[in-house]
Formats: C-alpha cells, structure tokens, sequence
C-alpha cells in the first residue's frame, strides 16, 4: 500500500484526473508528480492528523460560513494550510488550491482563470474568475473566524 500525501507549505494544488491509476495531481514547489489516492482520502488523511476528520472541518466551515456549498478546508491551521476547492470535492474534475500559496489570479474567457503562485509558477484552470473570486473570499472568511481573538480576550500589556 502506498503512503498517502503528506500536504505541506509548498502544497499548491491537488487536482482530479480522469485516469483510472492515477487519481490525482499534485503541484508542491517546483515539483508535479501523480498520486493514486483520491482527492477527499488524502485531505481527510491530512485533516485527521492534523486534529480533525474531513467531516469535521467542512462541518466547521459550514457552521462559520453559512453554506455548504464548495466549503474551504484547513488542513493545517497552525501551519496556515488552507484549502478550497474548485468545484465539489465530489466532482469528477474537481480539485483544491492552497490559499497561501497564491499571489495573484485573473480571469480569461471562456470560463477559465489563471493562477499566478508565490513562487513565480502558475496554472490556468477551468474555473470562472467569479467562481474562483467567491472560493478565495469564502476561505479568507474563514481564516479570519479561525484567527479571531476569544471573547474577553485583552492582551498583555509589557513593561519596559
């Protein structure tokens, strides 16, 4: 048996593939290899091991959200692992991109969107720049509510 993905910082997507051996692309750094475990087997395996289900952290993010359409998972959030997807994680031709990893995206015509990474790599998807817009704001919002102080929360104040 074959070790599931490990998603980490240089983590920039994990994409869907028709094929029946391989099950998914993976782009980390400056490296595109291929995986046979699904897309929803390797973000719940990161998830659990990182101290909750995939059920869990879409039930969160449905929660903070209020919606459970195309719901942003944070695979990591100590480590800022943030992920969206593209489309349904059911979908055949679906996929998820690392928030962080991302500098800029723009949208091309006919239903596309060009995504400009970090690193100076990119990746043109078949994803309207709408879609895409509405995914990347969705997981902001849910960084923010994951990054929110407590309630009643007042910092120390330091003495010099």
């Amino acid at each position: 048996m074959f070790a599931v993905y490990t998603i980490n910082q240089r983590t920039k997507a994990i994409l869907c593939t028709p094929e029946l051996t391989t099950r998914t692309l993976i782009y980390e750094g400056s490296r595109k290899f291929q995986s046979i475990h699904c897309l929803k087997k390797i973000l719940d395996v990161n998830c659990t091991s990182n101290g909750s289900s995939l059920k869990g952290r879409l039930q969160f993010a449905e929660h903070v959200l209020r919606t459970k359409i195309k719901l942003p998972v944070a695979v990591h959030p100590r480590l800022g692992i943030f992920m969206f997807p593209i489309r349904s994680l059911n979908a055949k031709k679906s996929g998820v991109i690392a928030y962080y990893q991302i500098k800029k995206y723009q949208p091309l015509s006919n239903n596309r969107t060009h995504i400009y990474f970090k690193d100076g790599s990119d990746l043109i998807l078949d994803v309207s720049g709408a879609s895409f817009d509405n995914q990347y704001k969705k997981t902001g919002q849910l960084i923010a509510k994951l990054l929110e102080p407590l309630p009643g929360y007042q910092p120390i104040e330091t003495f010099s």
